[in-house]
């Protein structure tokens, strides 16, 4: 989804299908932290730490879907300089190794560091993102 974004080609069936997968991801796991909370002491004691990772994730899914609704209503010419704009060089990619990493550190494995070029509108909610993830481990 957020290729569909770099690229201002947020209008598309695909794209919209991908926006969809997303939304709806979230939602899932805002479903599985409140199955977590509600099992036994230590699958809840796991959920609960993961709490604040888990609102980060969150507000990264709808800062991604808030700026595809976003481009969407500039129209696909002026949609598709903004999202150049907006990713810069090398931004979907420091983007997805940022994720990447985020991923791993869920995993248990350290966070490396924040790579460099995260785009600025999404610079935030991937701060946010790390600091809960590291916050969970301690």
């Amino acid at each position: 989804m957020a290729e569909d974004l770099a690229a201002g080609d947020v209008g598309s069936a695909g794209a919209r299908q991908r926006r969809r997968e997303l939304q709806h991801r979230t939602f899932a796991l805002s479903d599985a932290y409140d199955r977590a909370t509600a099992a036994s002491r230590e699958p809840r004691q796991a959920a609960e730490r993961m709490w604040p990772a888990v609102v980060a994730a969150e507000e990264l899914a709808y800062r991604l879907l808030t700026a595809c609704w976003a481009i969407e209503r500039l129209g696909s010419e002026e949609g598709r300089r903004t999202a150049t704009l907006m990713f810069g060089d090398g931004g979907l990619q420091a983007f997805r190794r940022a994720l990447d990493d985020a991923s791993h550190a869920v995993a248990g494995r350290p966070l490396g560091p924040l790579p460099d070029a995260v785009p600025g509108f999404l610079e935030k909610e991937v701060a946010g993102l790390r600091r809960a993830l590291e916050s969970a481990r301690s």
